[in-house]
């Protein structure tokens, strides 16, 4: 019976020591789409034209909040940015697509006064 008094006052204090970490938290998520723009010049092929396709945004922010005026927030973001390539090239008159995927992850960590 001591055993599990102990076990229950050692819950009990953690859980009061877990809440107020938890009340200054906020978290959530976001997303969101983009459209890319490129612009390449013509070095050495005869005409290069680009064209951009949809990428997203996954972020998952998150802040602590000391007090009423300090805080501490940080973002972890999966970014995609993407966009075609078609270059006609002059001497055997063939075209060449490329498509490129560009991800990226980021993390920031700002503070707020």
């Amino acid at each position: 019976m001591k055993k599990k008094k102990q076990k229950f006052i050692l819950l009990v204090l953690l859980l009061m020591v877990a809440f107020p970490i938890f009340a200054n938290s906020e978290i959530g998520i976001s997303a969101s789409l983009n459209s890319n723009t490129i612009w390449t010049g013509t070095d050495y092929y005869d005409e290069r034209s680009t064209s951009n396709l949809i990428g997203y945004s996954l972020t998952i922010p998150y802040q602590y909040n000391f007090n009423g005026r300090i805080s501490l927030r940080t973002e972890l973001s999966y970014v995609t940015k993407n966009y075609t390539e078609d270059t006609y090239q002059n001497y055997d008159n063939s075209t060449t697509y490329e498509y490129h995927y560009n991800s990226y992850v980021e993390f920031p960590v700002m503070g707020h006064l």
